[in-house]
């Protein structure tokens, strides 16, 4: 929840991707060695019931464009950390 009151930084936004992933391996999903963020989204949405695709997009190009979020990407972040924990 204090997460969902930052500002949306980078870091943020790589700290959801990781919780969200976590959430995942609860589930029995994971990420094969070598696979993409968007491969393993592509798996993740139907073990989630989630359309993850926007959040990944937004952590792959905060990740590896080293850049800073858009405030549209912060909100994205934010509706799928809520949308788990609803699940949990």
């Amino acid at each position: 929840r204090e997460l969902l009151r930052r500002p949306g930084r980078a870091e943020d936004v790589r700290e959801s991707y990781r919780l969200m992933l976590r959430w995942l391996s609860l589930k029995g999903e994971a990420p094969s060695p070598g696979e993409t963020p968007e491969e393993f989204c592509r798996a993740a949405m139907e073990a989630a019931g989630e359309d993850w695709t926007a959040p990944t997009r937004a952590y792959c190009r905060v990740r590896y464009g080293e850049l800073s979020p858009t405030g549209a990407e912060w909100e994205t972040m934010k509706e799928a950390l809520r949308a788990l924990e609803e699940k949990m």
